[in-house]
């Protein structure tokens, strides 16, 4: 969270962030399948649906406005 945003994560978003991973994990456990397509050419060696829902929450943090809109 530093890197991208510069700054520490509040408490609500950092308890936003981690359900919103464990949703992911919980998607990506029932749909291995999509895990193993969105891990496709990755070097990651952790089981498919946690290192593909890691994936996504990086997206969604390299995607937020204030990462792409630095004030």
């Amino acid at each position: 969270f530093m890197l991208v945003i510069g700054r520490r994560p509040t408490r609500e978003e950092t308890g936003s962030l981690l359900a919103f991973l464990k949703q992911q994990i919980v998607n990506f456990q029932a749909d291995p399948e999509s895990a193993k397509e969105l891990m496709e050419g990755s070097t990651l060696a952790d089981s498919p649906p946690e290192s593909a829902a890691w994936i996504v929450l990086s997206s969604v943090l390299l995607n937020l406005d204030e990462t792409i809109t630095r004030e």
